[in-house]
């Protein structure tokens, strides 16, 4: 959203005068990457920072989790007793053998708002061709961040993310309020939701 508003702005906002023809065909994202380097490769999205969690992003990762988990009705204890460590242990595993990304939308004061990720599988042996397809999960977005776009916008990141891993397929299973957002992005509407990439 951002990269097709800044490619067609023909002015500059700030200065008044006119862009020239080679900073409105930049892609946005490599310019705020060029000068804000404190997003640690991350890209900004309505003044959020999106960028992969790295190892030491594993508690951000597992407190927006919880809040999903939470908000889906999962009882707190139930989910802090052992969970925590159990999660830590496949998720740090499965990042490591590269079968697994989480990304993180971070406020501009640095706290952690949003979070998406993927785990790579395979659907062997009833895909044959192709048994290799992501699973998105962990879909979360803090309550005064939503309606803002940043669930797609997490989703395309998982996306990306998986395509350059060589997988064409996703699946979700949708939770209330993300099946619209889905449908939007091309899943095909059933009870676990797909569509190629």
């Amino acid at each position: 959203m951002l990269d097709e508003y800044y490619a067609t702005r023909e002015w500059d906002t700030i200065t008044g005068r006119p862009l020239p023809e080679k900073l409105r065909a930049l892609d946005l994202n490599t310019l705020i990457d060029d000068l804000w380097p404190d997003t640690r490769g991350g890209a900004l999205y309505d003044g959020l920072c999106i960028r992969r969690a790295a190892a030491e992003d594993l508690p951000a990762i597992l407190w927006l989790r919880q809040s999903m988990l939470a908000a889906m009705g999962s009882p707190l204890e139930a989910i802090r007793a052992g969970a925590d460590e159990a999660t830590a242990q496949v998720y740090t595993g499965e990042t490591r053998a590269g079968r697994m990304a989480h990304f993180l939308a971070f406020s501009p004061g640095g706290e952690p708002v949003a979070l998406a990720g993927a785990v790579i599988r395979d659907e062997f042996p009833y895909v044959v061709d192709n048994p290799r397809y992501g699973l998105i999960m962990d879909i979360y977005i803090s309550p005064h961040y939503r309606r803002r776009g940043l669930a797609r916008r997490m989703i395309e990141e998982v996306g990306l993310w998986l395509r350059s891993q060589g997988v064409n397929r996703a699946k979700m299973v949708p939770v209330e309020g993300v099946r619209e957002v889905l449908e939007r992005l091309g899943f095909e509407p059933s009870r676990e939701m797909e569509r190629k990439l």
